[in-house]
């Protein structure tokens, strides 16, 4: 058995919603130029998660979930980010025994974040791991791996994956890599809709792509997305009746004039009370933001009766953001 440093955890995975979310341009790699700001909310997955040496070379790692609809093992995107940061710190992944035991609440293929918020919290128990003792114990200079390091392994795993790591509220750019320090706000209660309906993420930017006829390194929106600034002010000043109209997302544009019923989820919110509602990532997923938890319970109360195919989660923005050593 190869020695190391045992490692054990239970890791909260944190769900996300975009409140503004701005496709600006294709770039020439195929990629989009977005601009707008992230929030982590209270809505979590729980991981499991053990380090040890393994008794062999080749002993396969255990990666279980327990939602039927997702893969396990290599399939699971936790795999993807153990194995690249292994890989990084120059460790042999068939030395190590990695457990992950996934416990989902986080509702799938949503825009919610789930994925890259479970790979996130792999990384931060694994970078904890690292530097209390996992290194020393492999005889291996912990240096190796920076902060940059961690970041680049985290963008690998998946564009929103950066976010997920720490959290909080954040103006991000390019394709979500760039962020702001997190910005104070208040933890407004928040109403989760979750329509039966699946949408693939390439294919939202496809029909985004398509439905404004643009080329790559054409601008594609027309909108102007408010600054960062402008999110410090208005978030400071809890200034509803301005995030009332900076909370949005572009690719509402690919639902306008189709039958879709998320436009009308979003009108509804909004007449049971939400002062500001949008659609999260290229959705499904829509929200709801709320003044106060009895408000946001009538809101449900209501809405569960008038939709009753779409299920509703009653949660809030969580803005506190996870630690990181060094």
């Amino acid at each position: 058995m190869i020695a190391i440093h045992p490692c054990r955890s239970i890791e909260i995975a944190r769900a996300k919603v975009n409140l503004s979310l701005t496709v600006l341009f294709r770039r020439q790699d195929g990629y989009h130029e977005l601009t707008g700001l992230m929030a982590t909310t209270g809505l979590a997955d729980r991981l499991h998660l053990s380090l040890e040496g393994a008794v062999k070379p080749g002993h396969s790692w255990e990666i279980t979930v327990d939602a039927g609809n997702l893969p396990a093992g290599e399939g699971n995107l936790c795999h993807k980010a153990a194995r690249l940061f292994f890989e990084a710190a120059g460790i042999d992944p068939a030395s190590i025994i990695f457990v992950c035991r996934l416990e989902k609440k986080i509702p799938t293929a949503a825009g919610l974040g789930g994925g890259s918020a479970d790979a996130a919290a792999v990384l931060r128990f694994l970078w904890r791991s690292w530097w209390q003792g996992l290194a020393q114990s492999l005889r291996i200079d912990p240096g190796r791996l920076t902060r940059d390091s961690l970041e680049r392994i985290a963008l690998a795993c998946g564009a929103d994956v950066p976010f997920c790591l720490q959290g909080g509220i954040r103006f991000c750019e390019g394709v979500g890599e760039r962020m702001s320090p997190s910005i104070a706000s208040p933890a407004y209660p928040l109403l989760l809709a979750l329509p039966p309906l699946e949408i693939r993420t390439a294919n939202a930017f496809s029909l985004l792509d398509e439905s404004r006829q643009a080329g790559a390194g054409q601008r594609v929106s027309d909108r102007q997305p408010a600054a960062l600034s402008k999110w410090v002010e208005v978030l400071e000043k809890d200034d509803r009746p301005a995030l009332g109209v900076m909370v949005q997302n572009d690719f509402l544009e690919i639902h306008e004039g189709r039958a879709s019923d998320i436009p009308l989820i979003i009108r509804d919110l909004r007449r049971a009370g939400a002062f500001a509602a949008s659609m999260t990532g290229s959705g499904p997923a829509c929200f709801g933001l709320f003044e106060s938890q009895a408000e946001m319970k009538r809101a449900r109360e209501i809405l569960t009766v008038k939709h009753p195919a779409i299920s509703w989660i009653m949660t809030a923005l969580s803005p506190s953001t996870e630690d990181l050593i060094r």
